[in-house]
């Protein structure tokens, strides 16, 4: 932190107080930027219900740490400083609580969203007309700049700037929260219904992502504590913590050491370790990290371990009760025979038993058998199936029909229909054969899913928001809104995806079985296009990386996350001498010359006419991205297309 110099008898300057305001603020600055970081961080501004309750909310004093311009504008005499290198963190400070209004919605049935949002904002305020120093007559102070009377600003305020930003109304369970301001960030959601009159707690929700300040210096711990409290890595993965190798001693002493050390017997806690030689003798012990020698007990806890019954590889759990309260060790995974009131080794089932139903003490019983065959026996699958763009009505509308389908419901039991045809009309939602909840949204990917009612009625189409998961639905909403519709405990598959496009219509895609193949038509003129032109090197090579699918299952996909699979069209026109393009799932693969790692696609020419083409392949996807290398003739000539994809699916 730089320090101003002053001397005795010396005349000083405004600048050194200003400067000695600005090196203070800088330091201060930087140091909250070494412990908090650059992102905006609020600390307090809690946002609470009114007292007495009422249509608005109240936010609690605190402060917010937002990244700012050394100073955005001249600071009395010291010009302004917004070089980038020069920014800081600055404190915005709410003093005060302040009262934000929540109006209820004046439509029946629906409900609006509020997001209250600060920003850091600095101004400068308490303008007083100052005395200045007249040279003609000391004696008399000029009242302000020359006398001309022109106030002056005293201080540069920083301020925790809240607002409240409404949503718009709609119905509820519809409404959307609005996005912060440019330079905001959200602190809370309050959620206001009509006919509403008071905002309660229960209504108030924190915005996420949250940028409060969760937890303070006095409540983090040290390197040591935490290396002390908890797992470490390198222990979890060298299986150090809980496996002490081999164990030293013996044959009825044995000893060994956990890494990182424990520092006492822990009741419950299971270690495992490899034994030079069975025991020798009855009860031997082992003693772990110089804790003490415990005796090894069989499996009920009470009798000692018999001579030459010791596993050259044991896992042991400490019990602090047995021996007397002595403690010790209780041999694991070697138990004794079972009966029907004790866990241990046992025989299966014969046939005849199974059959007969009445054996209950057999390794696996009629009950769990027949339950387990019905479940085993059954699992999704569809047989002719097609998934395709409606013909009248391609952009919101998708046609669907199989031959055959098998859903099952939570419970593993199947329900099979035949014939099956619905249209889905993304356009309207909350029913069967529509978009579950919402509305269709641009670059997303929807699953195509078969549902049936518990009673086997109510058999339809839905379409809802991807899930990452092969046969879950999406979320919450999603179960609610089915649920709602009378399909609680119904029987479900997931068939397949479609995708949206920037217009927040369907994609040309037409899926048979689990190939899913992209189409044209009307709208859709074109096949997606993964990466054209020129770039990177086909020779080093030196490739170009395109992400293609969307790693979170929802936004800008062009396959859908659960797609394994991908079949790309590499195209080539008008290319003529010295031209080369490759294309590959990874970046590992050689040149087009290699002998030994040559990529899956590529397309040379030394000619000097013009030629045009294509090839096609089907890759195995190994990432989110895939990789493509050109030099052509003339930029846009070649291109790599995505023509689509494998659905991880049972259909056919």
């Amino acid at each position: 932190m730089d320090r101003i110099f002053t001397y005795p008898g010396q005349i000083p300057l405004e600048t050194d107080v200003l400067n000695t305001n600005r090196y203070a603020m800088e330091a201060l600055g930087r140091f909250i930027d070494a412990i908090l970081g650059t992102t905006t961080l609020v600390n307090g501004l809690v946002v609470a219900p009114n007292a007495p309750a009422a249509l608005n909310v109240v936010c609690g004093n605190g402060e917010v740490y937002a990244l700012e311009n050394l100073d955005s504008t001249a600071y009395s005499s010291l010009a302004a400083d917004t070089t980038a290198d020069h920014q800081i963190i600055k404190q915005g400070i709410l003093r005060d609580p302040v009262t934000l209004a929540t109006a209820a919605p004046a439509t029946p049935g629906n409900s609006i969203n509020y997001l209250i949002q600060v920003a850091f904002q600095e101004t400068d305020g308490g303008s007083t007309v100052l005395p200045y120093y007249n040279s003609a007559d000391p004696s008399v102070a000029f009242s302000g700049p020359a006398g001309a009377g022109t106030p002056n600003y005293t201080v540069r305020q920083a301020k925790a700037n809240v607002t409240v930003k409404a949503g718009t109304s709609a119905p509820t369970g519809t409404q959307t929260t609005p996005a912060p301001d440019a330079g905001f960030v959200g602190l809370a959601v309050v959620t206001v219904a009509n006919g509403q009159s008071t905002v309660t707690a229960g209504d108030i929700a924190l915005y996420s992502p949250t940028s409060y300040i969760s937890e303070t210096l006095t409540q983090k711990i040290s390197q040591a504590t935490g290396d002390l409290r908890y797992l470490q890595i390198t222990a979890a993965q060298g299986n150090t913590a809980a496996f002490f190798g081999t164990a030293g001693g013996g044959p009825t002493a044995y000893t060994g050491s956990l890494t990182p050390a424990i520092a006492a017997y822990v009741d419950g806690m299971v270690v495992t370790g490899d034994f030079s030689a069975t025991n020798s003798g009855t009860g031997p012990t082992l003693n772990l990290n110089s804790l003490g020698a415990k005796v090894i007990f069989q499996p009920d806890g009470t009798t000692q371990l018999p001579a030459s019954t010791l596993p050259l590889n044991a896992q042991l759990m400490y019990r602090s009760a047995i021996n007397a309260g002595a403690g010790g060790w209780v041999l694991l995974g070697v138990p004794p025979a079972a009966s029907t009131t004790l866990a241990g080794i046992t025989r299966y089932a014969t046939n005849a038993e199974a059959q007969a139903g009445t054996v209950t003490a057999a390794a696996v019983t009629p009950a769990a058998l027949s339950a387990a065959l019905q479940q085993s026996a059954s699992m999704w699958s569809a047989s002719g199936l097609v998934i395709h763009n409606n013909t009248s009505t391609p952009l919101t509308q998708i046609d669907v029909s199989a031959d055959r389908i098998t859903m099952l419901d939570a419970n593993g039991k199947p329900y099979t229909v035949s014939n099956f045809s619905h249209t889905i009309n993304a356009a309207l939602n909350g029913a069967i054969d529509r978009l579950d909840t919402g509305s269709l949204a641009n670059n997303t990917c929807y699953d195509v899913w078969a549902i049936a009612k518990s009673d086997g009625t109510g058999v339809g189409a839905v379409l809802s928001l991807a899930a990452n998961a092969t046969n879950n639905f999406a979320g919450a909403t999603t179960i609610a809104t089915l649920n709602a519709m009378g399909y609680t405990g119904g029987f479900y598959m997931r068939l397949g995806t479609v995708i949206t496009g920037g217009a927040s219509t369907f994609r040309g895609t037409l899926q048979v079985g689990k190939d899913v193949f992209c189409t044209i038509f009307g709208a859709s003129t074109a096949l997606p296009l993964i990466i054209s032109g020129n770039t990177g090197s086909p020779t080093t090579p030196t490739w170009t990386g395109t992400t293609v699918r969307a790693n979170s299952g929802i936004a800008g996909a062009m396959v859908p996350a659960k797609a394994r699979r991908i079949k790309v069209c590499l195209v080539f026109t008008n290319i003529g001498t010295s031209t080369s393009v490759i294309a590959a799932p990874n970046n590992s693969y050689g040149p087009s010359t290699s002998l030994a790692n040559p990529p899956p696609m590529f397309w040379s020419t030394n000619n000097t006419s013009q030629t045009d083409g294509n090839t096609n392949d089907e890759w195995g996807l190994e990432s989110d991205s895939v990789y493509y290398a050109a030099s052509a003739g003339a930029a846009g000539n070649v291109g790599l297309f995505c023509k689509g994809w494998i659905e991880p699916v049972n259909a056919s």
